[in-house]
């Protein structure tokens, strides 16, 4: 950056040649804690690393250092989906200590940090999912409730200011094994494709307060034999009785009272009938509509860029790409109007570290997409 600030033996400012110099003090604590770094930007910024769960799966650990690093917090994220207390749905690991209370004016050492990521790793039971599948059925560090699909996804390649999720105890067993009115269902996790264990709450049943049968009764305890024999062969005066009977009326009643309810609730279903057509048509128009809508991002997502010079990834890339360059070199125009004294030298500065720190947060992303498409 010499054209920028005149010739090349003029000194660097002290404030910033300190914090260069403990950027690079970070980096080389990282390099020589953590053996096995993988260097993926030119400029340190982004590191990976693979971490072996004691089942034998493989993740890969992702090190983001920002432009403003060790002042701003690194983002460690795994590439693949773990259940762990330190990770939070987006797959970032911010459980550890001293990344939950990062402190930018007397910063951690980060390779202390990921080493220590590593062992927990390493040393807790592991259940790592991996490539779209389950390698193992326990858990890292204990169960762990997934949380809800609805959660917006995190901001940027690397979902930078995401706060630490916290993990309820005991959230994740789901209470006793079977619960007496629920019903236990079985279905497929589409981020995993394995098979998770939801409850569906049973609708409450309704039961008719029927009159219990008695062993006795007592319309015919005080009757005589004589009276007993003459009721056998008089079927008037046996019908008679059998209707004055209390729990032959109680009956009688109750059954009343059923049918003048269901007469009320067929009454109130016809009442409702025209609403619920209505209901029911504009719930099939808006699942046409939303079945043609994914329909369409299914063409597009798997086949939209053919027709425009490349698959849709590569079709991001060159979007990636574009926004790169016109970053850099809206840097470059700013560099040469300060330099021409244009612009005073705080809106230089403000405006020509936002663009750098633009090109460099998309060149990290060029980076990623290349290695994942295989560009």
């Amino acid at each position: 950056m010499s054209w920028l600030f005149g010739s090349g033996n003029r000194k660097t400012p002290t404030g910033q040649s300190d914090i260069r110099a403990a950027r690079d003090r970070q980096i080389s604590n990282l390099k020589e804690r953590v053996p096995g770094l993988l260097l993926k930007s030119t400029d340190n910024s982004l590191n990976e690393v693979q971490i072996t769960a004691p089942d034998g799966a493989k993740v890969v650990l992702r090190v983001f250092l920002p432009t403003k690093f060790p002042s701003d917090r690194p983002v460690l994220q795994l590439l693949s989906p773990v259940t762990h207390p330190w990770v939070n749905t987006y797959m970032q690991v911010v459980g550890h200590p001293d990344l939950h209370g990062w402190d930018g004016t007397n910063p951690p050492l980060i390779g202390d940090i990921v080493a220590a990521v590593i062992q927990e790793f390493g040393r807790s039971n592991g259940g790592v999912t991996t490539s779209g599948r389950v390698q193992a059925s326990t858990v890292w560090g204990g169960p762990i409730a997934q949380e809800p699909s609805g959660t917006p996804p995190a901001v940027g390649a690397f979902g930078l200011g995401n706060p630490p999720v916290s993990y309820p105890a005991g959230r994740a067993t789901g209470g006793a094994a079977s619960a007496k009115g629920k019903a236990h269902m079985t279905s497929t996790d589409p981020r995993t494709g394995g098979e998770v264990q939801t409850r569906r709450m049973r609708p409450p049943v309704h039961h008719t307060p029927i009159p219990d049968i008695p062993d006795t009764f007592g319309e015919l305890q005080g009757l005589s034999t004589e009276k007993l024999n003459r009721l056998l062969g008089d079927e008037s005066a046996r019908q008679a009785l059998l209707l004055g009977m209390t729990n032959v009326v109680r009956m009688k009643d109750l059954r009343t009272d059923v049918r003048k309810g269901n007469v009320e609730t067929a009454r109130l279903t016809l009442a409702k009938q025209d609403a619920a057509s209505v209901l029911r048509e504009e719930g099939e128009k808006i699942k046409a509509e939303l079945k043609a809508l994914q329909t369409s991002y299914e063409d597009k997502a798997h086949g939209g860029g053919k027709n425009m010079g490349g698959t849709a990834d590569q079709m991001i890339l060159k979007r990636v790409k574009h926004a790169s360059k016109m970053a850099d070199t809206s840097s470059e125009q700013v560099a040469t109007d300060f330099l021409e004294k244009r612009v005073p030298t705080q809106d230089f500065l403000d405006e020509f570290l936002k663009e750098r720190q633009r090109y460099h947060m998309l060149a990290a992303k060029i980076e990623c997409m290349k290695r994942d498409i295989r560009f």
